[in-house]
């Protein structure tokens, strides 16, 4: 198994029974509460159907961490993947989303940090995203954090 069909494999065990504002809330709390307790700066944003449902800006991000946050997400919302596991499919193709899917540089991005938000019997309804860190970080913590929420609610 590749390390490409392994992400898509943990994406879809993320998978829970519902999500709506109050659980984008919970989720975003717990990636903020983390970012602080370990002095990350980092954009954060959970959306549902392309619409934002949380947003957060650590002090000291700049408007460029949210394009990259939209664009990361984007490309979620495009492939039904996270951007990690794009970046790294498009990597061993070389080729850039634009090449790939004709997707104009300045809306997608092929960097990890972006994850669905995949409903049980449903698929991809949103996505969870993070920049700040490196694109295998990003990706990690949102990964993490799916998982734990899964598990506790």
């Amino acid at each position: 198994m590749t390390e490409v069909e392994k992400i898509y494999e943990m994406e879809k065990n993320t998978g829970i029974k519902s999500f709506n504002a109050k659980d984008a809330w919970n989720l975003g709390n717990l990636l903020v509460k983390w970012a602080m307790n370990n002095d990350k700066i980092l954009v954060i944003r959970i959306s549902v159907n392309h619409h934002v449902l949380f947003q957060y800006a650590c002090d000291g991000t700049a408007v460029e961490n949210d394009n990259w946050v939209l664009r990361k997400e984007n490309l979620v919302y495009y492939t039904g993947h996270s951007s990690y596991a794009t970046a790294l499919y498009l990597e061993q193709k070389q080729q850039s989303p634009a090449e790939r899917y004709g997707l104009p540089v300045d809306k997608f991005t092929a960097a990890g940090g972006a994850v669905p938000i995949y409903l049980q019997g449903t698929g991809v309804v949103g996505v969870v995203t993070v920049s700040g860190m490196s694109q295998q970080e990003d990706h990690e913590l949102v990964m993490t954090m799916l998982k734990n929420y899964r598990t506790e609610n």
